[in-house]
């Protein structure tokens, strides 16, 4: 082919660039169809294949164990809780209940007292014991008592302060005790 100028042979260059370029883009877009339709046959077939396998009903099983094993997880943990709650709420009780009786012994103790000496005897012991009553229970102490309790702590509480009063009291010449 001749040109006539190198204008002519631009313009030629271009169009047959160009018939190059929209060859490529229509074979571009032919193999992506066929990609598409190779994909979409292919998830067919995986399709129908675990429909044959019977995947669906294996999943479904399987989401069902996974659900019994949480459940039973979830159970095993509550149960825990709640065993460990009414644990905790029967040792709060049976705490207050040792720490009433050794109320008692102190007033007893107390009562039983007759001099100074043995009024601080008896009331450095319970500080002993009191200080390790709260390293043990923590501070401050958990338990509520409950209304019977206070009312019962209360009365030895009453008891003990006479009772301490009574030992330190000096015996007063001409009254007899």
């Amino acid at each position: 082919m001749v040109y006539r100028n190198d204008l002519d042979a631009l313009a030629v260059r271009h169009r047959e660039l160009d018939a190059e370029v929209q060859a490529r883009i229509r074979e571009r877009d032919d193999v992506a169809h066929m990609l598409a339709e190779a994909r979409d046959r292919d998830a067919e077939e995986r399709r129908i294949a675990d429909l044959l396998a019977d995947g669906p009903r294996r999943r479904r099983r399987r989401r069902l164990r996974i659900a019994a094993i949480a459940l039973a997880v979830v159970g095993i943990v509550i149960g825990t809780v709640l065993v460990y709650e009414n644990h905790v709420a029967y040792s709060r009780h049976a705490k207050i209940a040792r720490a009433m009786a050794a109320m008692q012994m102190f007033t007893d103790k107390m009562c039983a007292c007759t001099t100074l000496a043995c009024a601080q005897g008896v009331s450095d012991e319970m500080m002993k014991w009191s200080q390790e009553v709260v390293k043990e229970m923590g501070a401050p102490v958990d338990p509520k008592p409950t209304e019977a309790e206070m009312k019962k702590m209360t009365e030895i509480g009453m008891r003990m302060g006479q009772c301490m009063q009574h030992a330190m009291t000096p015996p007063q010449e001409g009254a007899g005790r």
